[in-house]
């Protein structure tokens, strides 16, 4: 779908035959007509329309019960073919007045999924490449529907938060192009109950990457609602010079809501100047709220571009890692320099005398150091039988990718709780 964000879509219930098929009276009077429009008043936006193939899921319950006890229909997939119209992926699973005739609610939602466990709706904003494919929409307001009147209006509104960085230069001919932004330490999973329309607790946290024009003059991502930004930095990475905001400095933008968007106008001055930040925010319509401004020194030491945004597809580096402690679920790639002895001060940087407890792993195969390393718990259990170094002297200076969760270990910045691993080909 093109410029979902902020609008709220109204969905009518229609149907389609096949040209030339014999209609049955009877089930037509029983048939709901799935159609979706986009109300324009709702939003300044123009051109927010359905893409063709663009798919949603449908539920359908008896009326006062809840998905669990009164599903009748479950996940029905339903595809935008042209314009404003929905048809069902499979003409035969068509949404109708169940036989008995009681009246029935209508749950919906967007982007679809083909699997969904117990009405728990899968949310990851780790990956802002396609955010369309990530911006969660629902309905649940069109109830007690019978056969009298199948004409079926549903309001889909947003659940999820969309923060957009509008990025200028003091100096008018500095090139922003290459620019990276980043927001740390941010909620990237989380499961959204399709019976109560809530999001449930982060099952992972970590580093959201904005997906950022080619000018670099604007940066977009689409992120969890979030009630405590105290512990969120935002990144801005820029010819090898680093600018550093913490949310926990504004003083209007306080927390992410759903449905809402909020706007940090940004301005990059030299090097030996500030950072000025102008923050706007604005919420459900896109109207403009209060904006603030903040000026920030940025960092002295030039830094090398970070690339990894500690996905499966882009894993961190070590050093990212170890800046980036907090986070969970997060894949981090590196090399296999050694093992611990119980502690730091006994860093092994050889197969021989390894333990089968740990790991080190390093940016570089030849790292000797152990305060540039980066200690991995190797828990009982597969990860451990297939990694130590005791059975697998052969993993000595292999590169490996590891997920767990970023925390101290040996009393260094490091990973435990291990959940997968791959070796780097």
């Amino acid at each position: 779908m093109k410029g979902k964000n902020g609008i709220i879509l109204l969905m009518a219930i229609c149907c389609a035959s096949c040209e030339g098929d014999k209609i049955d009276q009877s089930l037509e009077k029983t048939q709901f007509h799935i159609n979706a429009l986009i109300s324009k008043s709702e939003t300044k936006m123009t051109d927010d329309t359905w893409i063709n193939g663009d798919a949603i899921g449908i539920y359908t319950k008896k009326s006062e019960e809840t998905l669990s006890s009164g599903g009748l229909k479950s996940n029905v997939k339903y595809i935008n073919g042209n314009g404003a119209t929905f048809l069902p992926a499979k003409e035969e699973e068509a949404i109708q007045l169940p036989s008995e005739g009681d009246n029935i609610d209508f749950i919906g939602y967007y982007p679809y999924q083909e699997k969904i466990d117990v009405f728990s709706y899968a949310v990851d904003v780790s990956n802002q490449t396609n955010q369309a494919a990530i911006d969660l929409l629902f309905s649940d307001n069109e109830t007690n529907r019978s056969a009298e009147n199948t004409d079926v209006k549903m309001i889909f509104k947003h659940q999820l938060s969309r923060i957009i960085l509008q990025i200028s230069a003091e100096d008018p001919e500095m090139d922003l192009s290459g620019l990276q932004a980043t927001m740390t330490n941010a909620a990237r999973k989380a499961s959204f109950s399709l019976n109560d329309a809530t999001l449930s607790a982060p099952t992972a946290t970590g580093d959201i990457p904005f997906n950022v024009a080619a000018d670099g003059k604007t940066a977009v991502a689409i992120v969890l609602p979030d009630n405590d930004l105290s512990d969120n930095l935002l990144i801005l990475i820029i010819d090898q010079i680093e600018y550093k905001y913490s949310l926990s400095l504004s003083t209007k933008i306080k927390t992410f809501e759903k449905g809402c968007k909020y706007t940090y106008m940004i301005t990059l001055n030299q090097k030996e100047k500030t950072i000025t930040v102008d923050v706007n925010s604005s919420i459900d319509t896109w109207t403009e709220g209060p904006s603030e401004t903040v000026a920030l020194d940025p960092s002295d030491k030039p830094v090398i571009p970070t690339i990894g945004d500690g996905s499966e597809e882009n894993p961190y580096t070590v050093s990212d890692a170890k800046s980036r402690q907090g986070g969970t679920d997060v894949w981090v790639k590196g090399y296999i320099v050694g093992c611990f002895n119980g502690s730091v001060k006994k860093f092994i940087n050889t197969t021989e005398g390894a333990v089968a407890s740990n790991l080190a792993l390093a940016d570089s195969p030849t790292e000797t150091e152990a305060a540039n390393t980066f200690p991995v718990e190797l828990e009982n259990g597969k990860n451990r039988t297939a990694l130590n170094l005791v059975d697998h002297p052969e993993n000595f200076k292999k590169e490996v990718m590891v997920e767990g969760d970023l925390e101290k270990y040996f009393s260094l910045p490091g990973i435990k709780s291990l959940s997968a691993y791959k070796f780097v080909k």
